[in-house]
């Protein structure tokens, strides 16, 4: 072969097999026990519709993305059992939360604070369709009355004494303080929300039961994002829920 030829040939070669090695590597994620190459959206995070399916990008056997004619990238969407976790998100039809350092995500839509038997944890719930007339505050007078019964039985006791005697589980409150804040914020850019707090703390000062509830309303429903540490697990008082809220909760109002 020309000496020539052969140098062109040569170099040809290195510059395929140079770009081969190049070629980057789709991330893929894994759902249900299989791994898919996620589409995402200009802010990196994936996308999932209003049926709770998230949108697969469409490649051929030697893994590149195929696209249609003007260059859009092919897509399928795949059918999500429960919400799409992974190390950094938990999102579901209507919401994402963020997984802090320290914590993760489980396939029951829960922030778990490691090491915690997942006692600690941030969730987002979705509660009931207020009826006519009814309010967020009118709601959550029904709560907040039956919240306030248990800390006035927990702190007088004559009432928690009457309690141990019908149940004795009750006797790992005596001595302690329970509290109930009642505030109002916003949520997710300029959702209106009323937080209710509720501590429980023992005779040594120690929490044995803290929650925080934010809760808010959108075409007529009610939900909220909740932090609770059960039995005072994971209660760190440097964390500040609304702060994590601020950086890490999205809601998406459901399409009428």
């Amino acid at each position: 072969m020309n000496k020539k030829i052969l140098a062109v040939a040569l170099a040809i070669l290195f510059i395929v097999t140079a770009f081969t090695a190049c070629k980057s590597k789709l991330d893929m994620t894994e759902i249900n026990g299989k791994e898919y190459p996620l589409m995402t959206d200009k802010s990196g995070n994936t996308v999932v519709n209003e049926e709770n399916k998230v949108a697969v990008l469409v490649t051929d056997r030697e893994g590149e993305v195929l696209t249609y004619a003007d260059g859009e990238d092919q897509t399928y969407w795949l059918q999500l059992d429960g919400d799409y976790v992974t190390d950094d998100q938990v999102q579901g039809k209507l919401y994402k939360l963020g997984v802090p350092k320290g914590w993760t995500g489980n396939k029951y839509g829960r922030v778990v604070k490691d090491k915690t038997d997942e006692n600690c944890y941030i969730k987002f719930t979705q509660h009931a369709e207020l009826k006519a007339e009814e309010t967020l505050e009118t709601y959550l007078d029904i709560i907040d009355a039956n919240n306030e019964a248990v800390g006035e039985a927990i702190n007088d006791p004559v009432q928690l004494a009457e309690l141990i005697k019908k149940n004795p589980s009750f006797a790992a409150y005596e001595g302690c303080k329970y509290t109930h804040t009642e505030n109002t914020g916003t949520i997710s850019g300029n959702l209106s929300s009323e937080i209710r707090i509720y501590k429980i703390v023992d005779k040594d000062g120690n929490v044995i039961h803290y929650t925080e509830n934010y809760y808010f309303v959108s075409d007529g429903v009610v939900y909220s994002v909740d932090y609770a540490c059960e039995g005072g697990n994971g209660y760190d008082e440097s964390f500040n829920f609304a702060k994590y809220l601020g950086q890490n909760f999205t809601f998406k109002a459901p399409k009428k």
